[in-house]
C-alpha cells in the first residue's frame, strides 16, 4: 500500500474514531472517508482493532517521548513529579482539542485505549517509578514501594481525567458536543 493511502486511512480513521467512537465506526466507513475501496484498507489493516491501535500509537508514542523529555529536564524529583502531572494533563487536553473528540466517542474509546497501549502505560509506570526511586534514594520521598506508589498515582490520574471530562460534559449543552469545547 502506498504511503499516501496509509496516511489517508489513518487520517480518516482518526476523524471517525474522534467523532463517533470505536463501536459505531466500520472499516467501510473509514475507506469511504479516505476515498478508497474497503479492500484497500483491509489489505493493510486486517481489523478495525489493528487500525485503532495504530491511530492511538500515532498520537501516544510522540506524547510519551515528550513526557519523558520534560521529566528528564526537571531539576529534582519533586519537580519531576509536578512536571509529569502537568505535561500529561496538557497532552490529554491538547489531543482531545485537536482531534475534536466528542463526549460519546470519548466514553467509547477510553476503555479501549488502556487495553491497546499496555507498552505505553508500562513506560509511564517505569518513568514515574524511577522518579520515586530516585526521590526515595535522595531522602525527598519515603516510599517502601516506589512502583506501587507510581501505579496508584497513574490509576488516580486516569480517573481524575475521566471525572473531569464527564463533569465538564454534564454542564455543557449536550452530550454530542465536542469535548474540546468544554476544555478551558
Amino acid at each position: 500500500m502506498s504511503t499516501h493511502h496509509r496516511a489517508a486511512i489513518l487520517t480518516a480513521a482518526t476523524q471517525h474514531f474522534a467523532q463517533l467512537g470505536f463501536t459505531r465506526v466500520s472499516l467501510e466507513d473509514i475507506a469511504r472517508r479516505a476515498g478508497l475501496e474497503h479492500g484497500q484498507v483491509s489489505r493493510h489493516f486486517s481489523t478495525k482493532e489493528a487500525l485503532f491501535i495504530e491511530v492511538v500509537r500515532q498520537h501516544g508514542v510522540p506524547a510519551m517521548e515528550e513526557l519523558e523529555r520534560a521529566v528528564a529536564r526537571a531539576p529534582s524529583p519533586e519537580q519531576q513529579v509536578r512536571t509529569f502531572v502537568e505535561v500529561r494533563q496538557e497532552q490529554t487536553e491538547r489531543i482531545i482539542r485537536e482531534l475534536n473528540v466528542s463526549f460519546d466517542a470519548l466514553l467509547d474509546i477510553l476503555p479501549l485505549i488502556d487495553l491497546y497501549v499496555t507498552d505505553l502505560r508500562a513506560r509511564e509506570l517505569a518513568l514515574l517509578e524511577s522518579v520515586f526511586t530516585e526521590g526515595t534514594r535522595r531522602g525527598d520521598f519515603h516510599f517502601q514501594s516506589p512502583r506501587n506508589v507510581a501505579a496508584a498515582m497513574l490509576a488516580s490520574l486516569r480517573e481524575v481525567e475521566r471525572l473531569t471530562w464527564a463533569a465538564q460534559c454534564l454542564t455543557a449543552s449536550g452530550p454530542g458536543r465536542p469535548v474540546s469545547d468544554l476544555l478551558h
